[in-house]
């Protein structure tokens, strides 16, 4: 399969105002609203992402809902009928409510996976290089280079060094041209990580 630099949006996916980067990938029956896809980034098959900014190089797996439907539980019914009121010919609709959950963004980083299954929470940040293991349910932000799962989230372990972790934010790989990724590419797959941190961080030390 060739990734175009255009957006490769499958057919059947829902976008509704969905603005994304080169090279991101939006595969089947993907419903995006009113979210910002950052380049390289891609969402596998039967996912939701609603009111959301997801950052560069990110490997979101299926079946994943990034902030998802908030009912309003503390009023005296929480169904939609308060809020999608001409829906039931109940008047009109509560927009101070869909201002309340835009405002609710959740704001995920650059080089994120999230495994399948994810539920992500609204409001939430999740940082850099975190990795969110499949099933779990985010009810918390997540540190950068955080890998984390389980229901609610839980931290497991940290995926590097705090060294190697700053060096790589200096570093910020994913703001570099195409060209640049293809010249280090060789870098990219080496075992080492900290071979990495030393070809492209004159700051790093062990």
């Amino acid at each position: 399969m060739i990734i175009t630099a255009e957006p490769n949006i499958h057919q059947s996916a829902k976008i509704n105002k969905g603005e994304f980067g080169a090279f991101t990938q939006i595969d089947e029956r993907v419903r995006v609203t009113e979210s910002k896809i950052g380049d390289y980034s891609y969402i596998l098959h039967d996912s939701e992402v609603i009111y959301s900014e997801i950052g560069k190089f990110c490997a979101i797996a299926p079946f994943t809902r990034i902030n998802p439907g908030n009912h309003p539980y503390w009023r005296a019914g929480l169904s939609n009928f308060t809020y999608r009121s001409s829906d039931y010919g109940l008047g009109e609709n509560d927009q101070q409510f869909f201002q309340w959950r835009r405002n609710q963004k959740v704001t995920i980083g650059h080089d994120v996976w999230i495994g399948q299954g994810v539920l992500v929470m609204p409001g939430l940040t999740i940082g850099t290089g975190a990795v969110i293991g499949g099933g779990a349910v985010v009810t918390k932000d997540v540190a950068p280079y955080t890998i984390v799962a389980g229901s609610a989230a839980k931290v497991i372990k940290r995926r590097f060094s705090e060294k190697v972790e700053e060096s790589l934010l200096r570093i910020s790989w994913w703001d570099w041209s195409a060209e640049e990724i293809k010249e280090a590419m060789s870098f990219f797959r080496k075992e080492n990580i900290e071979d990495f941190c030393r070809q492209f961080d004159p700051k790093f030390e062990l």
